[in-house]
């Protein structure tokens, strides 16, 4: 019997039969990344590192934050905001996200790590894995996010703004946002509209390019300015500003 041929990326479902192949599973090739030493890690020596990369660009992975993208687009300053904890959690993430686009490099082939630009907006990033998907010769993207329980189950919109950003830029034929959640050892593959997410992602350059040129940051914010703020690193150059209200058609402090 002839097998039929599927028509989307099932990340789970893939990996599964690839790591059987390999006489292993996700239990085990996962279990070496789940407890990291902190002393491993140097979070001062990150944020030196973060600011010698590309500055003045709109970054995709800020798209939750058009506040966050225009002092990025201005090359504001960085600060260390993200505690231990939270940076460890953030390292095991971007671990996490080299293993699972060597085992998309594996099954689907293709590349990692790609970038990716826009440049009459700005754009400038890396998408975690492109390849063209055998199965129908389409070009396929995917953007691999590690999560908890709750934002696994209620993924956010600006990972898909983030993913359809890739994909625009790379002219890509279909999308997918592939979160996995740590402890329950479980990937959800997330088909993306490029057009629809793309455009509220566009949408949200463009304000933070319109807010460049004037050099006052957009009123626009994150959704969720409790968890955002907490560890941005533009934070003490952002909040002074939250406070900037109009005034007879200029802008000043409160009070």
């Amino acid at each position: 019997m002839a097998t039929t041929k599927r028509k989307s990326i099932d990340f789970q479902l893939d990996v599964e039969k690839y790591l059987l192949k390999m006489g292993t599973s996700i239990d085990e090739a996962m279990e070496e990344y789940s407890e990291v030493a902190a002393e491993s890690f140097d979070i001062a020596e990150y944020y030196r590192q973060s600011q010698r990369r590309r500055p003045n660009v709109n970054s995709p992975s800020s798209l939750d934050c058009p506040k966050k993208m225009f002092f990025g687009r201005l090359g504001a300053p960085r600060e260390q905001r993200i505690k231990a904890q939270g940076f460890l959690t953030m390292l095991i993430g971007y671990l996490l996200g080299i293993i699972f686009s060597q085992l998309a490099a594996a099954i689907y082939g293709g590349e990692s790590e790609v970038t990716v630009e826009i440049p009459e907006l700005g754009v400038y990033g890396h998408c975690d894995h492109f390849f063209m998907y055998a199965e129908t010769g389409e070009l396929i993207l995917l953007e691999f996010k590690t999560l908890g329980k709750s934002t696994f189950e209620k993924t956010p919109d600006y990972y898909r703004m983030q993913t359809a950003t890739y994909a625009h830029g790379l002219n890509a034929d279909k999308a997918y946002l592939v979160v996995f959640w740590m402890d329950g050892r479980r990937f959800k593959t997330i088909p993306v509209d490029i057009e629809k997410w793309w455009q509220e992602s566009k949408r949200r350059f463009e304000l933070v390019e319109k807010h460049t040129h004037i050099g006052i940051p957009p009123a626009e914010g994150p959704s969720n300015p409790y968890f955002a703020c907490a560890s941005c690193a533009f934070f003490r150059t952002c909040k002074p500003k939250i406070d900037l209200l109009p005034k007879g058609g200029r802008y000043g402090r409160k009070g």
